[in-house]
């Protein structure tokens, strides 16, 4: 009896010694996540002052065997005059490619939400799951020195992107047929949101406000 409860109490503290290096190793990619997320809080308020970019907490993911930063609950939202509109996505994990490099792969989440509102007006609420996500890779530019933020993206996409668009009322299917491109070419993120957010809530409205017919 006393052998196996020693086995047990060795394999738990292999266990917790490991979780100590694992959180260890993790520490430099979620300071460099938030960091990322802190710059561009700061850029986005600076190209457009009612644009924030935030996020409910940064956390390392993956225990035991895998190595990622789990974002949670990242939003994107502005207000133009009396209206606001917003995107939050639920989860996003970012997996270390290299560390030294500040090179990520991100993992977006099959769902996300939106919101438009207007002054004097119920909000209007969007739950939209996608099939066929884009692939995303960031970098931080130069050596990817710790805590640099990562200011570089090359975008993939799929051959076909499918959008399931409800709202509490409605619901509606949207296809949009791409050409295939590779995750290859790095541009800089840009600092001014603005106009993609406001077409993507558009994109819904019209989709499912204002019946606007289409594929």
């Amino acid at each position: 009896m006393r052998y196996i409860l020693k086995l047990v109490v060795g394999a738990l503290a292999l266990v917790f010694a490991w979780f100590l290096l694992w959180h260890w190793l993790m520490a430099g990619d979620v300071a460099q996540v938030e960091a990322s997320i802190h710059h561009y809080y700061q850029q986005m308020r600076t190209a457009h002052r009612t644009m924030s970019l935030e996020a409910d907490a940064v956390v390392s993911t993956g225990f035991p065997f895998a190595f990622g930063v789990r974002v949670t609950r990242a939003t994107l939202s502005m207000v133009e005059g009396e209206e606001t509109f917003a995107i939050s996505l639920p989860s996003v994990t970012l997996t270390p490619l290299d560390s030294r490099a500040g090179l990520y792969r991100v993992h977006f989440p099959k769902r996300v939400e939106a919101l438009y509102a207007k002054n004097g007006a119920a909000p209007e609420h969007y739950d939209v799951t996608f099939t066929g996500t884009p692939t995303l890779t960031l970098r931080a530019e130069g050596a990817g020195a710790a805590n640099a933020p990562l200011t570089q993206y090359a975008l993939g996409l799929p051959p076909q992107m499918i959008l399931q668009m409800r709202t509490a009322e409605k619901a509606r299917v949207a296809r949009f047929d791409l050409i295939p491109q590779a995750a290859s070419v790095y541009r800089e993120i840009p600092t001014d949101l603005s106009r993609p957010l406001q077409l993507f809530v558009g994109v819904l409205r019209e989709a499912l406000v204002f019946d606007t017919p289409g594929n």
